[in-house]
């Protein structure tokens, strides 16, 4: 439970087969307002990365209530597109459908397949299923730089071709 994490409402069956249901949210997502508009102005982007940012570190590191330690929950999936800017100001992450964290016996079933958006894809995560929180705090370092440039720093026609800029260029200078 966190301001910044879109919040489930309840759990429910759908013609069948679980489903989510989650706090609506009037707003538009990041990528679409990037899209839109371009770059962000550097004071907004960094207070719409402070908050993405409380929001992964409450999903690694709060204790849930009536737990004695947190869940260490890391995303996996961090992208515009799984955070929205709400009309009244407020920031929302999206999308844990990936995550992975210490659930015990309720283990996501994902943690054996590499998931996630290449664009924003940490190297550790595309050589290891076992990436931890440093794979989303590098996602969080592309989103910022398209927040200040417009565009995202790795580009690519195909996904071989995304994976091979995370793992041997440097950074692209902003």
């Amino acid at each position: 439970n966190h301001d910044s994490i879109v919040r489930v409402e309840q759990l429910s069956t759908l013609h069948g087969r679980p489903a989510v249901v989650m706090e609506f949210v009037r707003g538009l997502t990041l990528d679409r307002i990037v899209k839109a508009n371009g770059a962000l102005p550097v004071g907004a982007a960094l207070q719409v990365m402070a908050r993405i940012a409380g929001a992964l570190d409450a999903a690694y590191n709060k204790v849930p209530p009536g737990m004695d330690k947190p869940l260490r929950v890391i995303h996996r999936d961090i992208k515009p597109s799984n955070i929205i800017l709400s009309v009244n100001g407020g920031v929302k992450v999206l999308d844990f459908g990936t995550a992975r964290g210490e659930f015990g016996a309720r283990e996501a079933e994902t943690m054996n397949v590499t998931l996630g958006s290449p664009r924003y894809m940490a190297p550790e995560r595309i050589t290891s299923i076992d990436a931890g929180p440093a794979a989303d705090l590098y996602a969080l370092g592309c989103i910022l730089y398209e927040m200040l440039t417009g565009k995202v720093p790795f580009d690519s026609e195909e996904i071989t071709g995304f994976f091979i800029k995370h793992m041997q260029e440097p950074p692209p200078r902003p």
